[in-house]
């Protein structure tokens, strides 16, 4: 087994302060659950589904691309494509729904929705870039001011019912803004030809890679988007609020992981032809972490505790929490590792596995509304459904890693 002492200390950089920052959002959460309805999370989980949906096209995924380049003007060329797309087709939403909606009460959630978009956007995209220069502890240091103020400003508007939307945006600027302000790249107003040459070079990424993300964000957030027709507001209310505790912890690490070894793989093939050995080091350690999880949900998470903790109102939510947490277990340990498509530059597979994970998770949904089961069951088949496409995605992931150049 080869050293990968400095790929784990990489890791290590990015979730210490990470980790702390991701703490403290799941701490606002579980504060907010008695301050804010099951029906206000339920309406936090549209407005973040419809801005995951968006960001998926409107950054037309060249902030992954920033990952892999290291040059100076690489990254000013990049980043200043990026941030054009960004600003252009977020405006241009704000525009068609203005003219839509108008003043009317939708009218107001465009506008949120317009403002997540820059925010989330601007932070996503800089990220990505201090990832790229493996500036962990700057990204860690960010993060815990934003989830801090996040914590702030969703117990400060939690007499409004779009306050945890309003937090959310809140933090997001101004994370945003420390992004900008810390950031080494200058940005450039690009000509036409410069323009189309980074467009040209990265076809790959907002062409097929933007179509297998949104198919992938579409598949995560159906029950956002779904069970408040489904089941209503409390239902849908509920998964939110275990999706929302559970997928922080497991997003930070799955993320840093999978950028770090998105490097580290990249270095690997570059090197060997092929990066099987990082890909096995990392999956090994990624199924024992989620296997611990799982074992402390399924045996210490009961409905007596929840209740004792969240309120009456949080009743049921016991046996949804297990499943979530089943779910984002199975994404824990493979989801990283599907960055291996992206070392070999296999987008077009990507794009089919995604067709897959969206069937996997859409069609359990179609038979429980056709057979109109009770909510438990109905996330049940859904949560199976995830764990039979990341399997799907595990198996082609390692033939990546073992190919290598060969592919």
């Amino acid at each position: 087994m080869k050293n990968y002492s400095a790929f784990v200390g990489g890791i290590t950089r990015l979730l210490l302060g990470s980790g702390l920052a991701q703490g403290i959002t799941i701490a606002a959460t579980l504060v907010s659950a008695r301050l804010y309805s099951p029906e206000s999370f339920s309406n936090f989980g549209i407005y973040v589904a419809s801005t995951s949906l968006l960001l998926t096209v409107f950054t037309g995924r060249l902030d992954l691309a920033l990952i892999q380049v290291s040059s100076t003007a690489e990254y000013r060329n990049l980043l200043s494509a990026t941030l054009v797309i960004l600003l252009t087709s977020s405006l241009s939403f704000l525009i068609l729904g203005y003219q839509i909606y108008g003043f009317k009460p939708a009218g107001g959630l465009v506008v949120l929705i317009f403002l997540g978009l820059i925010s989330n956007g601007l932070s996503q995209i800089y990220s990505n870039l201090f990832s790229s220069q493996e500036r962990y502890g700057e990204i860690g240091v960010l993060r815990i001011i934003s989830a801090t103020t996040f914590m702030g400003f969703s117990i400060g508007f939690s007499r409004f019912a779009d306050g945890l939307i309003v937090a959310s945006i809140v933090s997001q600027f101004l994370s945003a803004v420390l992004h900008l302000i810390r950031s080494n790249i200058p940005l450039v107003i690009l000509d036409w030809t410069e323009f189309k040459s980074v467009i040209n070079e990265y076809r790959d990424y907002w062409t097929t890679d933007t179509l297998s993300s949104l198919l992938n964000t579409l598949g995560r957030q159906l029950p956002a988007l779904l069970f408040p027709s489904m089941f209503g507001g409390v239902i849908a209310g509920h998964y939110f609020f275990c999706q929302r505790i559970v997928a922080a912890p497991v997003n930070l690490v799955a993320n840093s992981v999978g950028n770090v070894f998105r490097k580290g793989a990249t270095k690997e093939y570059e090197e060997h032809g092929n990066f099987e050995s990082i890909f096995i080091f990392s999956f090994m350690r990624l199924l024992l972490l989620a296997a611990f999880g799982v074992f402390f949900a399924l045996f210490f998470i009961n409905d007596k505790n929840l209740t004792f903790l969240f309120g009456n109102q949080w009743s049921g939510i016991a046996d949804i929490l297990k499943l979530v947490v089943i779910f984002y277990a199975f994404k824990f340990a493979i989801s990283p590792l599907t960055y291996s498509l992206y070392v070999v530059r296999k987008l077009h597979w990507n794009f089919y596995g995604q067709l897959l994970y969206l069937g996997c998770l859409f069609i359990p949904l179609l038979v429980a509304w056709y057979f109109d089961c009770e909510p438990k069951t109905a996330v049940a088949w859904h949560v199976l459904g995830a764990c039979i496409a990341y399997t799907g995605y595990l198996g082609i992931s390692y033939f990546c890693a073992r190919k290598g150049a060969d592919l």
